[in-house]
């Protein structure tokens, strides 16, 4: 069982969700921390965002953090090249319906043994996902990939726009499993 951060509601807003290829790079490359890339995205990206706001509906405004922003990002990033050290932030950056598509996709590359049980989407005044795997390493790649549950990126990806309805009722329905 993981509780995974889904970035529309953290301070990983501004970030765009991990793709395939930086997986790929981290299973090959092994790190052992974050890379310099990985501290100098995080933090230039770094934004306040009100979740309690956005969750009745209010615009998503989110603020740069203090402190935050690309020129103390590079900084850091350069910092940590030079001298070396430890910068904790977020490596992966996820939405539900982007997790669900990644690991479906890793998957079927066979590099998880794993099956999924649940993908259950960022419930209302919530800022994490819940997902579940199973393992299934007896089962085939391509078997294991069939249990990764279809999430419409609209409702599960993309950031709720403010409308006619109210942002809670509008959660509420993305929420809702079709």
């Amino acid at each position: 069982c993981l509780a995974v951060p889904d970035k529309r509601f953290t301070f990983d807003h501004g970030r765009e969700p991990t793709l395939l290829r930086e997986l790929i790079g981290a299973y090959l490359a092994r790190p052992s921390e974050p890379t310099p890339a990985q501290v100098f995205d995080a933090v230039a990206k770094a934004v306040v965002v009100d979740v309690g706001a956005i969750w009745v509906g209010a615009p998503a405004v989110a603020d740069p953090m203090p402190e935050h922003g690309p020129h103390a990002a590079l900084g850091l990033a350069r910092g940590l090249v030079a001298h070396g050290g430890y910068h904790d932030v977020h490596c992966t950056v996820w939405t539900p319906a982007s997790f669900a598509e990644v690991m479906g996709e890793a998957i079927r590359l066979d590099l998880l043994p794993f099956g999924f049980a649940s993908v259950d989407p960022t419930r209302p005044g919530e800022a994490e996902f819940m997902a579940t795997l199973v393992k299934r390493s007896a089962a085939s790649p391509e078997e294991r990939a069939r249990s990764v549950p279809s999430l419409d990126r609209e409702r599960h990806h993309d950031f709720p726009k403010p409308g006619r309805r109210s942002g809670l009722a509008r959660l509420k329905q993305a929420f809702t499993p079709r």
